[in-house]
């Protein structure tokens, strides 16, 4: 999704660590809890690659996503404050395209929400704590159809060494435990 042209065969613009940060603080500050998946979560985990949107990953809870919405309304021009959240439960993937590209997900390919939450990983940029998928969920998010998601998952699995970010304390319920 993140490299298809739009009806006037424009692509959109690639996004990068700040607009993920700018994203990220404002959600901290609301609250909502997150993750980071998809092609900048390949980032934070060391696996270089261009990606044209941001994939937020917030579970089902109709609060959380009420909260992310009511967030994401002082973002770019506000276009997700159109959005509702049984929009974002019935659709799986929500795209919203005002400051740049943004999916947000209820569910992701092959994950557990919990799991995903629990075994999160925490990156500290700019001052910005930002939640993103351990490298073993990551893999198993990228076990799809698409080529693409192949490609990255041939790259995560010749990673070696330690995890990037900080492991969050699993009794830690805070959005992003900071």
């Amino acid at each position: 999704m993140d490299e298809a042209p739009d009806r006037n065969g424009d692509e959109a613009p690639q996004v990068g660590l700040p607009d993920l940060v700018s994203l990220c603080r404002l959600l901290n500050e609301g609250g909502v809890r997150y993750l980071v998946y998809g092609g900048l979560s390949c980032l934070l985990h060391g696996h270089e690659r261009m990606t044209r949107d941001a994939d937020i990953y917030l579970g089902e809870s109709r609060e959380n996503i009420a909260r992310a919405l009511a967030v994401l309304k002082q973002w770019g021009d506000g276009y997700a404050g159109e959005l509702t959240v049984d929009d974002v439960l019935e659709n799986v993937v929500v795209r919203v395209c005002d400051a740049f590209v943004l999916d947000l997900a209820c569910r992701v390919w092959n994950l557990d929400w919990d799991a995903a939450w629990h075994n999160r990983r925490v990156a500290e940029i700019d001052g910005v704590g930002i939640p993103f998928l351990s490298r073993a969920d990551l893999i198993q998010s990228k076990r799809t159809y698409r080529e693409k998601d192949h490609v990255d998952l041939e790259v995560l699995r010749s990673l070696t060494g330690p995890e990037p970010g900080r492991p969050v304390e699993s009794n830690s319920n805070e959005p992003n435990n900071q």
